[in-house]
């Protein structure tokens, strides 16, 4: 059934805004293997510089030698993610900070996810493909597991793919196979493996978990993580009605209040194949 607002858009203050999301951003799995800040729209167009300037030396009279490189450009192109939210009227009415702190903590996870899911597999929080995103899940580099993996030298054929175009800077694994790859790293060491933590080191990189990685169907992605681009508007819009039917309930008849958010990030991969993916073998 349709939902209605009535009120007028509120826009959180642009420092709660920034605060947000840029702690989205270092809450996903990409923004902690690619590091760096998002970029504010209006900083879209990204020069992208390929290829490897070689020096050789240069004798008198002779000709110097040249490097082929080649520039180009990407843009980060602005998604519009948002949910509506339901809660008691009473609650909102008699501690509406307490609201407003609970909305920044679930707006910090709900962007950390929407951020993966754009990176990771194109798609939004919910598992909707978003038409025309780059990703990581579009390479070409795919190597699939046995039905009993052997995951270290899944990772060694993950390294050497990437490895032949790019250098490797971080590993990104599905956190439902942790135990194993723990087990892995500390296999030589006596008792149970560290599990208190989404990261760790393999082969000398550092690796971080997060159950999206799996929604792709993948369970580790390898890769040059600084070929990744990442933005966000300034704007997070809330309204709020007491008048809205959604689900099928009237906010009015059971006293409850519906929250309207939305706010924007975007993500661009400057090429899918800087990474290589393993993946679950078909039986």
């Amino acid at each position: 059934m349709a939902q209605s607002f009535t009120s007028t858009p509120a826009l959180l203050p642009k420092e709660m805004t920034n605060s947000i999301l840029l702690k989205a951003y270092e809450a996903s799995v990409v923004g902690r293997l690619a590091g760096g800040t998002p970029q504010k729209f209006g900083e879209t167009a990204i020069p992208i510089y390929e290829g490897q300037t070689e020096l050789g030396l240069v004798g008198e009279t002779q000709a110097y030698g040249t490097s082929t490189v080649s520039t180009g450009m990407q843009y980060l192109t602005n998604r519009k993610f948002g949910t509506i939210v339901v809660v008691s009227k009473e609650l909102i009415e008699n501690d509406p900070e307490q609201i407003l702190d609970k909305i920044e903590d679930d707006l910090v996870s709900a962007g950390a996810r929407a951020y993966d899911s754009i990176f990771l597999a194109g798609k939004d929080g919910r598992g909707a493909a978003i038409t025309g995103q780059s990703h990581i899940n579009q390479t070409t580099k795919r190597i699939e597991l046995a039905a009993s993996p052997d995951y270290k030298a899944a990772i060694e054929a993950g390294i050497e793919a990437v490895s032949a175009d790019y250098d490797v800077t971080g590993l990104a694994f599905d956190n439902a196979i942790k135990i194993k790859l723990a087990s892995l790293v500390n296999e030589t060491q006596v008792g149970f493996a560290d599990l208190s933590t989404s990261r760790l080191t393999i082969a000398g990189f550092n690796a971080e978990g997060a159950r999206t990685v799996g929604k792709a169907g993948n369970r580790l992605i390898v890769g040059d993580w600084t070929k990744l681009r990442a933005g966000f508007s300034e704007d997070i819009k809330i309204e709020r009605s007491d008048q809205a039917v959604v689900g099928g309930v009237s906010m009015w008849e059971t006293d409850q209040v519906a929250l309207k958010v939305s706010m924007s990030v975007a993500g661009t991969v400057l090429d899918p194949n800087a990474f290589a993916v393993i993946e679950d073998g078909t039986a």
